[in-house]
């Protein structure tokens, strides 16, 4: 059973591809899940609302395989998206996903956090609680000079 959650959590993965959301504003961000919608056999999705977030949770027969959440700041833009599910070799691999995407080059900054390039200014952190594994993005204000002292370190 495990191999199709693999398997759904990357044909998913491969059209909401993570912080490609970062900076875009809510209607944006609504249409774009819209449109990464997948309709797989077995799987059903809902979009959840707040005033500061957007959900998407994809279940499977009878559990939540992924959640996605987009938070939104004060400007409605969105600013964090966090991915969450109990599978840790999923997360792996879609952890993997956005680290290999080279537009960004992701750098591992400690045991749980990775950078991109400054110009991006994301920082995304990973988690692990009670059988739930995450990875958080998060669009920071890092100045150069924070910036460079963190990836010095590496």
């Amino acid at each position: 059973m495990k191999p199709i959650f693999i398997v759904l959590l990357l044909l998913i993965s491969a059209k909401g591809y993570s912080q490609h959301y970062i900076n875009k504003n809510r209607s944006d961000v609504k249409e774009m899940l819209g449109k990464s919608f997948l309709n797989l056999p077995g799987t059903s999705a809902k979009i959840i609302e707040t005033d500061s977030s957007i959900t998407r949770e994809v279940k499977g027969p009878g559990e939540t395989i992924i959640q996605e959440i987009y938070i939104f700041d004060k400007s409605g833009k969105c600013n964090a998206e966090k991915t969450i599910t109990a599978c840790d070799s999923c997360i792996e691999k879609l952890l993997k996903r956005v680290i290999d995407n080279k537009k960004y080059r992701w750098k591992k900054i400690n045991l749980n956090q990775y950078i991109s390039k400054y110009t991006e200014r994301l920082l995304l952190e990973t988690q692990a609680i009670n059988n739930k594994f995450s990875f958080t993005i998060l669009r920071t204000g890092l100045d150069r000079k924070t910036y460079r002292s963190l990836i010095k370190n590496r």
